[in-house]
């Protein structure tokens, strides 16, 4: 999914030797991902993993290519490419639950008298980007009724 601008996107790769028998610090990784941000990179065996952040949204290809490590000019034994989405606003889902009073369940209509309404906001943040940030919340039921909370989740009635 999106990270969200400033937020971190971790990229992996991995080369798979059918010749189980090849040193693994005979190939190395390339990488292109400007033009965004290289926080980290590894290596490790046949596995290579970088760390990178953009500062401005909008859709960036990340590729790789393999090459023998001692000529990074000879054609690669292997490449790929992912396209990494950054967005300027912070993305989720937004769940829309009913809860109706066993006492007053009216069928086949959009919404049950007596039924309260669970409505919550699960933020995706894979790169843990925002784990101790804290958020207001500003729900606009569209019936003229607003409210504030600091949870991600709101009962409406």
């Amino acid at each position: 999914g999106p990270i969200t601008t400033g937020a971190q996107a971790t990229v992996h790769a991995s080369l798979r030797i059918k010749n189980e028998s090849v040193a693994s610090n005979f190939y190395h990784f390339n990488w292109i991902y400007a033009p965004l941000i290289l926080i980290e990179k590894s290596e490790q065996r046949f596995n290579s993993i970088i760390n990178v952040t953009g500062e401005f949204p909008g859709t960036f290809p990340v590729s790789v290519w393999v090459t023998h490590r001692n000529c990074w000019l000879c054609r690669p034994v292997a490449r790929n490419v992912t396209v990494l989405q950054i967005t300027e606003f912070i993305t989720g889902n937004l769940s829309i639950a009913q809860i109706e009073d066993s006492r007053l369940i009216t069928r086949g209509s959009g919404s049950s008298t007596g039924a309260v309404t669970r409505i919550s906001f699960c933020l995706h943040d894979p790169s843990h980007y925002f784990k101790s940030a804290s958020f207001v919340y500003n729900w606009d039921f569209g019936d003229g009724v607003y409210q504030i909370t600091k949870e991600p989740f709101v009962y409406y009635n």
